[in-house]
């Protein structure tokens, strides 16, 4: 419960208030009717939404057309086609029946109800519904007389169930993340490069001016050409400090090009590399990753230019906390 509250809090603060964190209990549908029942007499709202956390990537638009079926109709639920056929067994464990998939559909979340309706639905459910059933449309069905509607989903809504889902599920959220590129005065070989092995990995890459971003989760790479890798150390600490603490991931690779590494005070790597590294110790303990590339060659050619981009949008997806803090040189 405190990793929870500590979790909605630093998501959105101007909406942390309107929050509820109610305690789940023995099953599914007992720790649904503990949040109906948490739902306050004087404020409540007309349309509840019930939602599993195993389906983290739910689009806002099914959402929305789902509250609106539900306010039209009193209850709605998202679906997706079958794609294996549905085999019954007898007690003996041989096949007895074959159902037409094309006649049946797989029911997924999230759903909607009127909170009157689907509140009086659990309050006259059994004790066997609420210890084993699995559908909530199911019992506004079955208890209110009441036909919800289907509403057509998309394939975002697959549960985290398997191992395997987890990878799936977070290659598709690193896919989702927006993406902002701070670069001035940069070659244009470079920013199409760049551009192009970002977009490959992500879904929006904005290029912006702004050194700092201030929506959070923010994931930047920046391109310098000609400033002292010793003043972007400094660049990134603050920058660490400006956005820390960070609840969800926030990463930054800083490209630095065309400038000569032992300027500046530094006589050697070693130092370079001991102070990048205790950026990222800071910089580990509130959620953020940083990685540098350094090119100090006056002339960057198109094989090195590609190379920069693949190593910068490779560092931006992985966020590997191994390498956070390591300068790679190009």
């Amino acid at each position: 419960m405190d990793l929870m509250k500590e979790t909605l809090a630093g998501l959105d603060s101007g909406n942390y208030g309107r929050l509820r964190i109610v305690s789940g209990s023995s099953s599914r549908h007992r720790s649904i009717q503990a949040g109906l029942k948490a739902l306050s007499i004087e404020n409540s709202p007309d349309i509840v939404v019930i939602h599993d956390g195993v389906r983290p990537l739910v689009p806002p638009e099914i959402l929305i057309e789902v509250v609106s079926a539900a306010k039209d109709y009193g209850a709605a639920g998202a679906v997706r086609p079958l794609v294996s056929t549905v085999l019954r067994s007898d007690e003996m464990g041989f096949m007895e029946e074959a159902l037409d998939r094309s006649q049946y559909c797989a029911s997924e979340m999230p759903q909607a109800f009127v909170l009157s309706l689907i509140k009086e639905a659990y309050n006259m459910c059994s004790e066997h519904d609420l210890d084993h059933g699995t559908e909530c449309l199911h019992f506004v069905q079955k208890y209110m007389g009441l036909k919800p509607r289907l509403v057509e989903g998309t394939a975002d809504l697959w549960k985290v169930t398997h191992r395997k889902d987890l990878y799936a599920a977070e290659t598709t959220l690193k896919e989702r993340r927006r993406v902002h590129l701070v670069a001035q005065e940069i070659d244009l070989c470079l920013l199409e490069q760049i551009l192009l092995a970002l977009k490959e990995r992500f879904s929006e890459v904005q290029v912006c001016e702004d050194t700092i971003v201030q929506t959070l989760p923010c994931h930047l790479v920046r391109v310098h050409n000609g400033m002292f890798l010793t003043d972007v150390l400094s660049e990134t600490e603050a920058w660490v400090k400006a956005l820390s603490p960070c609840i969800q991931p926030s990463s930054l690779v800083s490209i630095v090009t065309k400038t000569d590494i032992n300027e500046n005070g530094y006589p050697s790597t070693i130092a370079l590399q001991a102070r990048a590294q205790a950026i990222a110790n800071m910089a580990r303990n509130w959620n953020i990753t940083v990685f540098f590339i350094f090119s100090p060659y006056q002339t960057l050619s198109p094989r090195a230019c590609e190379d920069i981009s693949k190593k910068a949008a490779y560092l931006l997806f992985e966020q590997s906390d191994l390498l956070s803090g390591q300068i790679i040189y190009v």
